[in-house]
């Protein structure tokens, strides 16, 4: 039974065919990846999904009751309140229900004629909170903005002072809050720094909620879906498995076409052949016969591969061997240490990959080295010949009134021909050139930005996340320029997928630390995911070791008043929904396959999922007993 039917969906604007007869389907709980290059119409599939727009033909269909949550690129999000209550609003039943079991305290506390239909209503409201998980709620919401990146101290914001990014990561805590039956992610994870977005891969990975997914990040849709719908040409192709299985079957895929396509032109051109030899001789009938067979021939050229950025980093000079020599680096700003002591020593050829949260130092530390920002302390020094070329986070450096070919002449082009030429490999063609650098996409300015790398024939680059904004085809283009490029890089990136092709080091930015590994990042991960499950092994040793005292029991009688037999209520159902929380993050951890690499782990998280499991019961009947208790204390 699918939970999503896309049927002959087609959708064009203007002369434009964005969607030709679109057809798919999508089951409960499945995640699927929607890919294809910018401008070719995912946003716009994912809004007729959403019933944001209409289609000009074909049809959307839902199952019954299919709650839709959707994450557009530009995110609406209400003002006049804070992040928190914002957030916290995305489940307005649950925030209704305490409201009301709030106002139906208050009105008990006065002892009204109508107890008794007062505790029925407060009863009932109760146990609807219960069951929708109200008591855990307010820890989720929380739990959630924490994933997502956001600190205590930004609870309080006003939603109208939050930045673009901000909006867009409290939209997407939002709306997994709400837990919808069918998720539209359009780039979730723009704006999210690594931790956030391994915190959300594993919730979209655990959730039941299906999921249509649109992302460049090749790694998270690696480790989130199942399935890859193709956009291209307008029209939808299909590939089981993920990224990684998608891009092989469908090389395999066009490798197949362009063989079927060859060998019909061998035989087209037999057929021809014999047709112009014997068509007028002894052998006409023959002949005869081949014209029908050449007739019945349909060659079916295969898809053409569209045109494609083409990035070749060539250096002027070449470096020493040593390029760049850091000696007990540090850097604060407004207080805060973002790193001290760095020591690190880059040759020639090498490519270091610099990772770490947002805030935490990396562009800072990208800006010393090109001289934008003094070093609070220790210094650096670059090696003979080293010509260092930087590629800025926020692409400036570029005059705005410029038209495109202006810029690339100011950066270097020596005539009109050479510009046009350059622009043109990183697909400026025809009346492109002429695009003021203000109206360009952020895909747009991030083509330009590296044609102007380009020129430099620097032999360092320094490159700030290179990959933002650009499309998997350019990625992929980008990964093997720098792979090919036979000077130095050092390349601060969220962008796994790019680091674990390109990185042969890794220096990790955060918590006011600056660590060197000598680490490939697949090996630099494994590293990490060592430490982790040690730093929780010794926590779990120490929780263990001092067990917290047991709550202190209310006893009713004289003296005890209802409202502090409600207050323990509902502490015992806090306690209780804590409890089963935490047994759900047990059981998927112990369902996880990469658990069972470690056999302490998986007695530590056995043996706190059974001790919890047993202390269960004992919760329950506490709960009942106090339960009890304030109806019969309220009854008197």
């Amino acid at each position: 039974m699918s939970l999503l039917s896309v049927g002959e969906l087609s959708k064009s604007y203007g002369t434009q065919e964005v969607l030709r007869s679109v057809s798919f389907i999508v089951g409960p709980g499945e995640k699927v990846a929607l890919v294809g290059r910018n401008g070719c119409g995912k946003s716009t599939l994912l809004r007729l999904i959403a019933g944001k727009e209409e289609p000009d033909a074909g049809r959307v269909s839902l199952l019954p009751r299919t709650h839709i949550g959707y994450l557009s690129q530009e995110p609406d999000l209400s003002a006049g309140t804070t992040l928190l209550d914002a957030v916290t609003w995305a489940v307005p039943r649950l925030v209704e229900l305490e409201r009301r079991l709030q106002e139906l305290e208050a009105r008990l506390e006065g002892h009204p004629s109508d107890a008794e239909e007062l505790y029925a209503e407060y009863a009932e409201a109760q146990q609807e909170f219960a069951q929708a998980g109200g008591p855990a709620y307010a820890g989720r919401v929380k739990a959630t903005l924490a994933g997502l990146g956001f600190r205590e101290s930004d609870y309080e914001l006003p939603v109208t002072a939050l930045s673009g990014g901000q909006r867009t990561r409290a939209a997407l805590a939002m709306l997994l809050l709400q837990e919808p039956d069918l998720l539209l992610l359009d780039e979730p994870t723009n704006h999210l720094d690594l931790p956030a977005i391994e915190w959300l891969e594993e919730y979209l990975t655990r959730t039941r909620s299906a999921l249509i997914l649109v992302s460049h990040d090749r790694y998270f849709l690696d480790r989130v879906v199942t399935r890859v719908l193709e956009l291209e040409e307008a029209e939808i192709h299909s590939y089981p498995g993920n990224y990684t299985a998608y891009s092989r079957i469908r090389e395999e895929r066009l490798a197949r076409q362009q063989a079927v396509y060859e060998r019909q032109l061998q035989q087209v051109e037999k057929l021809e052949e014999y047709i112009r030899r014997y068509g007028a001789g002894n052998r006409a009938t023959m002949a005869k016969s081949r014209e029908k067979a050449l007739a019945r021939i349909q060659l079916e050229p295969p898809r053409t591969r569209k045109a494609e950025m083409r990035l070749d980093l060539s250096p002027g000079l070449r470096s020493g061997t040593e390029v760049v020599c850091i000696e007990r680096l540090s850097k604060s700003y407004d207080g805060k240490q973002l790193f001290s002591g760095l020591e690190l020593v880059v040759r020639r050829g090498e490519r270091v990959g610099i990772v770490g949260p947002n805030g935490s130092g990396k562009t800072t530390l990208l800006r010393i080295l090109m001289g934008q920002v003094d070093a609070d302390a220790g210094h650096f020094a670059f090696g003979h010949n080293v010509e260092p070329g930087y590629f800025a986070q926020d692409l400036s450096g570029a005059n705005p009134e410029n038209t495109l070919l202006e810029e690339i002449l100011d950066a270097g082009a020596a005539t009109v021909e050479d510009a046009r030429s350059l622009l043109a490999r990183f697909l400026f063609f025809g009346d492109d050139v002429f695009k003021r650098v203000g109206d360009l996409s952020g895909g747009e300015t991030n083509r330009m930005a590296l044609a102007r790398l380009l020129l430099s024939h620097a032999n360092l680059l320094l490159l700030d996340e290179p990959t933002n904004h650009l499309d998997i085809a350019a990625r992929d283009r980008l990964e093997e320029a720098l792979l090919a490029f036979p000077g130095t890089v050092i390349c601060a990136s969220h962008d796994r997928y790019l680091l674990d092709r390109i990185a042969t080091r890794i220096v990790e930015v955060a918590g006011g630390e600056a660590r060197v590994y000598d680490d490939t990042y697949a090996e630099y991960r494994r590293r990490k995911e060592r430490e982790r499950l040690l730093a929780e092994q010794a926590a779990a040793r120490a929780a263990k070791a001092a067990p917290p005292p047991p709550p202190k029991r209310v006893q009713p009688g004289k003296g005890v008043r209802p409202q502090d037999l409600r207050r323990a209520v509902k502490a015992m159902e806090a306690r209780i929904a804590a409890a089963e929380a935490r047994m759900q993050e047990l059981y998927n951890i112990l369902a996880s396959g990469s658990t069972y690499t470690d056999g302490d782990r998986v007695r530590e998280v056995h043996a706190e999922y059974e001790a919890l499991n047993n202390s269960l019961p004992e919760l329950y009947a506490e709960w009942e007993r106090l339960a009890e208790a304030a109806e019969a204390i309220s009854a008197r």
